[in-house]
């Protein structure tokens, strides 16, 4: 603004530059990865004494290792992609399955703590020899095409194939032990592959061990477990067809040698559950002007307000018996339209995408 010895002033006038909103903190793989139930339940078998443990300075000495092998590699199957978390992944996969590490067999700890109370998975894998892998149910439904079919009592199966020789017939069923829990029966699978299906299910991640690097480097510590990783690969390629569980995005990764880019596919379908009802709701937010249905092992992962209470049996032990319906939130002094951008947020929705609309709404 200008004036002049007479009084008179003159304005000019600025649009202002709005800076973008910009958000920071964990990825939903991040989030998802930490509720992983198998790592309650491996860490409580743990903390009782009786498995082994991977200390981090062994982890980093094989990764550092790794790292030395590829700088000296003259082949290119791998390009430059950095397979150190596979090692580490693939790591902490061997050490659920050493033979002294008991920690799957779920009958021989009978005082380990209610599936539920492994951040409130529901649904079991069992492979032969009563190995069992926990996970959560509405996850499994998310992310696989096929589960719909699966837990309506339709099983799946595909061949396996290793070398263009016919190797088993790979099958699931589920079988269902009231409403609180199920149980996919796994045939003709090894439970390497199971493990890697699931950490992919919750991270998008491939954990590639048949990548030369990751193999050589897992096998200086557990090559006594004799993982052969061919099969493994062959045994998610049929997980993985159209005949099974119908996940393209896995299938395509697949494809490669070695380590390869996967097309990220997580976040959309995360997504997909908050914008429809594709996956029944566990969660019901009250607020003053209206409700939000949301899903459990969503707010958990992605909020520590709701880890916190969820992770408190005396709120959540009854969810489980039969008849009851989801758990009831009472956020009444929030209203819907700035919490339906945060439970955008919770489900996976970005900067800028999350506010292109932040501009029609009335401040």
């Amino acid at each position: 603004m200008f004036t002049n010895s007479t009084g008179a002033f003159a304005a000019l006038r600025l649009d202002a530059k709005l800076e973008p909103i910009r958000l920071s903190g964990r990825t939903m793989a991040e989030d998802l990865d930490r509720i992983q139930p198998l790592r309650s339940w491996a860490r409580q078998n743990v903390a009782r004494g009786t498995a082994e443990s991977v200390s981090t300075t062994d982890v980093n000495d094989i990764v550092e290792w790794s790292g030395l092998l590829v700088a000296t590699r003259e082949d290119d199957e791998a390009g430059d992609l950095d397979v150190a978390p596979d090692i580490r992944v693939a790591m902490e996969l061997c050490k659920f399955i050493t033979p002294f590490d008991s920690v799957l067999r779920y009958q021989g700890f009978p005082q380990l703590r209610p599936l539920w109370a492994h951040h409130g998975a529901d649904i079991l894998f069992h492979l032969g020899d009563q190995l069992l892998i926990p996970a959560h149910k509405m996850v499994l439904m998310a992310r696989i095409p096929a589960m719909g079919d699966l837990l309506f009592g339709r099983p799946v199966s595909a061949v396996v194939r290793l070398f263009g020789q016919r190797k088993a017939t790979l099958s699931f069923a589920v079988t269902h032990h009231g409403c609180s829990q199920s149980t996919i029966h796994v045939k003709g699978c090894s439970l390497m592959s199971i493990l890697i299906l699931c950490h992919y299910l919750y991270t998008d991640e491939v954990v590639t061990i048949w990548d030369r690097r990751v193999n050589l480097a897992i096998s200086e510590k557990y090559g006594s477990l004799m993982i052969n990783a061919l099969v493994v690969k062959a045994e998610l390629q049929a997980l993985a067809s159209e005949s099974c569980l119908r996940l393209p995005t896995l299938e395509a990764t697949l494809r490669f040698v070695g380590k390869a880019p996967s097309t990220p596919t997580l976040v959309r379908d995360i997504q997909r559950l908050f914008e429809g009802d594709m996956v029944e709701h566990d969660v019901l937010v009250h607020l003053v002007d209206g409700n939000i249905k949301a899903h459990s092992f969503v707010l958990r992962s992605r909020s520590d307000y709701f880890s916190t209470l969820f992770d408190e049996e005396c709120w959540t032990v009854n969810r489980f018996e039969p008849g009851k319906g989801p758990i009831d939130i009472d956020l009444k002094e929030f209203k819907h339209l700035p919490m339906s951008y945060l439970f955008r947020y919770l489900y996976g929705a970005t900067a800028p995408e999350l506010f292109d609309d932040l501009g029609r709404v009335s401040t």
